[in-house]
């Protein structure tokens, strides 16, 4: 059975109020790109290409880095998925961007909340975009917020179900995180 949340953050996550005392909230789409200089900026306009964005090679194309950012509410978790996908603004997330491996990323310390938290990673990392990776986080994948492995498993499978679900199944998962992060994986492992 879940513990009750006491405290909702779909607000301070840009998802808005929440819908239900699970914390629940519409899944939120946006779009972003990497830089020249390596950052992401927000696109505002996907039919317009700006000045300054990157390319790179994935799968031995040259790919434009528009950024698919996909939040939402999974397992009362908030979680985030972000992947290259050159046709920005279209509802089909399986682009050449894509090189077909998930990282998902793990923030690290050890508590409890009794809320949905914040996470102390990100999905929009450009060094994992600009190499294809589909990259993931949620809330509940970091200790800060719950130090439960149980709970932490829970996220990680359904948030990879639902990655499967929209991309297509993964060749492979890189896990990736320190302290509590490595904790996470480590116990999932040996688990």
């Amino acid at each position: 059975p879940h513990l009750p949340l006491l405290a909702c953050s779909t607000q301070e996550h840009g998802l808005g109020d929440p819908t239900d005392a699970d914390c629940s909230a519409p899944t939120k789409v946006s779009w972003r790109y990497v830089t020249t200089k390596g950052s992401l900026a927000p696109l505002p306009d996907p039919a317009a290409t700006p000045a300054d964005l990157a390319t790179a090679s994935i799968g031995g194309k040259k790919v434009p880095l528009y950024v698919r950012y996909e939040q939402g509410v999974i397992n009362r978790s908030v979680y985030e998925v972000a992947s290259v996908d050159p046709t920005p603004g279209d509802d089909d997330p399986t682009g050449a961007g894509w090189n077909q491996k998930l990282l998902y990323r793990f923030g690290g310390g050890c508590g409890t909340t009794y809320g949905q938290g914040t996470s102390l990673t990100s999905a929009l990392e450009p060094t994992y975009l600009r190499q294809g990776y589909a990259v993931a986080t949620a809330t509940f994948n970091t200790f800060q917020v719950q130090c439960n492995d149980v709970l932490s498993a829970e996220t990680v499978m359904m948030v990879k179900e639902r990655i499967i679900e929209e991309f297509g199944v993964p060749r492979f998962t890189i896990g990736e995180g320190a302290s509590g992060g490595s904790i996470q994986l480590h116990l999932m492992a040996q688990n």
